[in-house]
């Protein structure tokens, strides 16, 4: 038992390790570029030696949940929520002492709130079989090949402006979002580039045909050069290289470690280069502006109505409180008129009704977790190919996207439908 423990903390310490070297890179990218390159965001430098440990022990506390090595989504989760969720959170909270330890605190309960719900559920051996659908997977490849070609037509069709610049894409966007993107289509083609695509690729590499994975490379490029959304060329090498890796290795290091080249690389190009670009990009725009946005959510709601789904389902029923869609309202209020602040599931859930709803979404993403887990589990499915499926919602609810927009609209809900369509005979263990 004492050469069984000794194992695991060996192999936690490359987990540790870099997830340290994260935090401090990110806290020196803040401390070196961001606070004064980014003032205008709402980032200032207001260092108090208690706040900054205090920091540290909150997240060095969280190393508890994190798992050596990838079998299920729910290790990815953990060590994805707490470098994406919480250590930006610590970070802005122990570099700026004027700013709050609530939203910090309820984002924490939420992270263990989803852990212990799944605790829970695993430890009581509480699962539901579905059957399997005969011929299922060739319906689910049926059915995302279809809309992959649908809207490789469609685009042309509706009259896009194709462009690749990266400069250029707010130029196109918005012209480009109203002639191909209205009323039921605006859902679907959101679909196929966040779901159906992701499959056929995934499900490619898994059958190992890289001429079809390939060619579904180009596809993403010219989605990306007609939706002029980055995130969308960012995909397929997303999915790639939790191909590459996990359908090889487990080790589960390699994630705070590529973080930490990204904020490394983002200090010395300021440094060496005078350009803020990669800053701008990796530690501001993917870490710190989500976290930014927490804050900012939670401020204004602690003085303002909640909107308890006035926004959405319960709007014939409750009236909405304001003047302006939720995204908008926060982006006014954080000093950028016209922007869209959007955010994840903890700042969503805060604002639709607190901390009750903060709760309630957690122990939805534990009971979800659990059973996507069940199909990797009963060996039906890689685990790799899951995580291909879901990484990319997952990071939307997490910072990004409410949960409940997460699951339906953005496309969660086909995820599932797809994973449970593509299982192989096998019977649960």
């Amino acid at each position: 038992m004492s050469f069984y423990k000794k194992e695991c903390l060996r192999s936690l310490f490359p987990v540790y390790f870099w997830l340290i070297a994260f935090k401090l890179a990110l806290d020196a990218s803040y401390v070196f570029v961001l606070a004064d390159n980014f003032r205008d965001v709402g980032y200032a430098m207001d260092f108090n030696v208690f706040r900054y440990i205090s920091s540290w022990f909150l997240y060095c506390i969280l190393f508890y949940y994190v798992k050596a090595n990838f079998v299920v989504i729910m290790d990815y989760f953990s060590i994805t929520a707490i470098v994406s969720l919480v250590s930006p959170l610590l970070v802005l909270y122990g570099l700026d002492h004027n700013r709050p330890f609530f939203p910090v605190f309820i984002s924490i309960l939420s992270f263990l709130v989803v852990l212990g719900t799944y605790g829970l559920l695993t430890r009581n051996s509480f699962y539901f079989k579905l059957r399997r659908i005969k011929h299922g997977k060739n319906y689910a490849i049926l059915f995302s090949s279809a809309f992959v070609i649908y809207l490789l037509i469609w685009y042309p069709l509706s009259g896009v402006t194709y462009n690749i610049s990266f400069s250029d894409v707010y130029d196109f966007r918005r012209q480009n979002n109203a002639i191909s993107n209205f009323g039921f289509l605006a859902y679907l083609n959101f679909w196929i580039l966040k779901v159906f695509s992701v499959f056929v690729l995934a499900y490619s590499l898994l059958k190992k045909k890289y001429f079809v994975s390939l060619a579904m490379i180009f596809v993403f490029v010219s989605y990306y050069a007609a939706n002029t959304h980055k995130s969308v060329l960012f995909t397929p090498f997303l999915v790639l290289c939790i191909w590459f890796y996990f359908s090889r290795y487990s080790k589960l290091y390699i994630f705070p470690m590529a973080m930490f080249f990204l904020m490394l690389a983002s200090i010395m190009s300021y440094k060496y280069l005078g350009d803020v670009w990669l800053s701008a990009l990796f530690p501001n725009r993917v870490f710190l502006i989500p976290a930014h946005l927490t804050f900012l959510y939670f401020d204004f709601f602690s003085v303002n109505d909640y909107l308890f789904y006035s926004n959405s389902f319960l709007s014939s029923y409750i009236e909405y409180p304001y003047d302006k869609p939720l995204s908008y309202l926060i982006g006014d209020y954080s000093g950028t008129p016209g922007a869209a602040a959007n955010n994840g599931y903890v700042s969503t859930g805060y604002a639709q009704g607190g901390v009750i709803v903060c709760l309630v979404y957690s122990f939805f993403i534990g009971m979800l977790l659990f059973i996507i887990d069940r199909v990797i589990l009963s060996n039906q499915i890689p685990s790799w190919f899951v995580l291909a499926l879901f990484v990319v919602p997952m990071r939307d609810f997490l910072i990004n996207i409410d949960l409940l927009t997460t699951i339906l609209t953005g496309g969660m809900f086909w995820t599932i439908i797809l994973v449970y369509l593509s299982r192989e005979k096998s019977s649960l263990r």
